[in-house]
């Protein structure tokens, strides 16, 4: 509830998503369990100490230090948590715990949803009554309106945590009309991504859902289609971008502006990758560079400027920018390892699983910055509440056996 309220707190909430599982490997075998290295966390640990050595050409050292440390944490985290809940058959164990990632998920979600349909009511009454606590949000009191982006990382948590959620709903309840009572905790969550002014959310989720009816129909196709997808990302992602912008879709009027803005950030990003097309620039250097413009000439016949922006909000074309083709590389081989072990679980989980990796690959593909510490956090949050509702799963499945 707290990650799903306050995303910027994902790095320092992501290791107390250990506490469960290895409290309990501890309490049932009385020492902390090593696993085998999965070669998904493998690659996430080769990534760390790539954007270690990255960070020596950086223009900006000290946040591509910080992202390299976040990499090694999530290594730790995903090593351990998912290791941990791969093994955990244990059926009170994850019942207790999906109970309680259950509720945390509707709490947050009907907040969530109250302060958009009541345009953030509890939010403007905090200001007016603790303005010391808040003293850059004081000047939104006049005017009873706040940023639109001011939800978007909520959005953007609610999104990627769904599917985790919806699967973990669905093994909660024995009968069917207790279930319909549990999955319409949920429908407050929907609704305030619906309503919210984050598009990239809602986009999120409906590919997400796609992916899932896909998939319930052929689990085959759906991993097939998304590697596919993966691959094309990965590897076209620059002449992608410059097609788009040369057959001048940022001029599509239906279209909508920051859609625009963004196909003409890509179009800035793509002409600069050339000149370090194997190492990249150095991670968060898209910063610096944006920074020291003097001028900023507009797309013609835009008010977007030609400029690589505060991020390319496309982690792909970002990846290669700051990373280059070996950031690329790792890019891919991530993806695909985690679409092969998706396929390797229950058949019951593939669904919501491909689901949330639609989600979250669309999410980064058209939102924030690649290598916010926020957003890497929580997609290994979401990984691991992923992995708790995989074991979920599991454990019935071997309740149900004996």
């Amino acid at each position: 509830m707290v990650y799903l309220l306050w995303p910027a707190l994902a790095p320092v909430l992501l290791p107390l998503c250990l506490v469960m599982p290895i409290a309990w490997f501890w309490h049932a075998h009385r020492r902390v369990v090593w696993f085998d290295v999965s070669s998904v966390s493998l690659v996430v640990l080769v990534a760390a100490c790539y954007a270690l050595l990255n960070s020596q050409w950086s223009m900006a050292r000290d946040e591509a230090h910080a992202y390299a440390g976040m990499l090694f944490v999530v290594f730790v985290c995903l090593h351990f948590g998912l290791g941990a809940w791969a093994q955990i058959g244990h059926k009170p164990v994850t019942t207790a715990t999906a109970v309680g990632f259950y509720v945390g998920f509707v709490l947050a979600g009907c907040l969530l949803c109250f302060e958009i349909l009541s345009h953030h009511a509890i939010y403007f009454q905090l200001v007016a009554t603790f303005p010391r606590l808040y003293p850059q949000s004081a000047k939104y009191l006049s005017s009873g309106a706040l940023p639109s982006h001011f939800l978007n990382h909520r959005m953007t948590a609610l999104a990627i945590m769904f599917w985790p959620a919806l699967l973990t709903t669905l093994r909660l309840a024995a009968t069917s009309w207790r279930q319909g009572l549990l999955l319409a905790g949920l429908l407050p969550s929907l609704v305030a991504i619906a309503f919210s002014e984050h598009a990239t959310s809602r986009v999120a989720l409906v590919v997400g859902a796609c992916v899932a009816v896909v998939c319930h129909w052929s689990s085959r196709t759906a991993q097939r289609l998304l590697m596919l997808s993966w691959i094309i990302a990965c590897l076209a992602v620059v002449p992608l971008s410059l097609a788009a912008y040369a057959a001048n879709m940022h001029h599509l009027r239906w279209l909508p502006p920051s859609a625009q803005d963004r196909l003409v950030i890509w179009k800035a990003t793509s002409d600069l990758i050339p000149k370090a097309p194997v190492l990249g620039v150095g991670v968060h250097s898209g910063r610096v560079i944006t920074r020291a413009e003097t001028e900023r000439p507009k797309a013609p016949g835009t008010p977007y400027a030609l400029s690589v922006g505060w991020h390319s909000h496309n982690a792909f074309l970002q990846v290669w920018f700051e990373t280059g083709a070996v950031g690329a590389g790792l890019l891919l081989c991530f993806g695909l390892l985690a679409l092969r072990a998706i396929g390797m679980q229950d058949a019951a989980a593939q669904p919501a699983l491909f689901a949330t990796f639609a989600t979250c690959t669309m999410i980064a593909s058209a939102a924030f910055s690649a290598f916010a510490p926020w957003l890497v956090a929580s997609f290994a949050v979401c990984a691991l509440f992923a992995a708790l509702a995989t074991a979920q799963v599991a454990a019935s499945r071997s309740a149900s056996a004996c």
